[in-house]
């Protein structure tokens, strides 16, 4: 899961984080630049397809 906090309500992105470290298989990596969520997006449906 990709994100950046909201500027309006910064204690969302905190709940959000905290509610993602409690599920197995999912992974928080927070804010992600453009030029890095092609890699990052592959990767992720790589391991959910194996």
């Amino acid at each position: 899961m990709i994100g950046s906090p909201d500027h309006n309500d910064p204690d969302y992105y905190d709940e959000i984080e905290a509610e993602a470290e409690i599920i197995p298989n999912m992974e928080f990596l927070g804010f992600v630049d453009l030029n890095g969520l092609a890699p990052e997006y592959v990767r992720e449906v790589d391991r959910m397809n194996k």
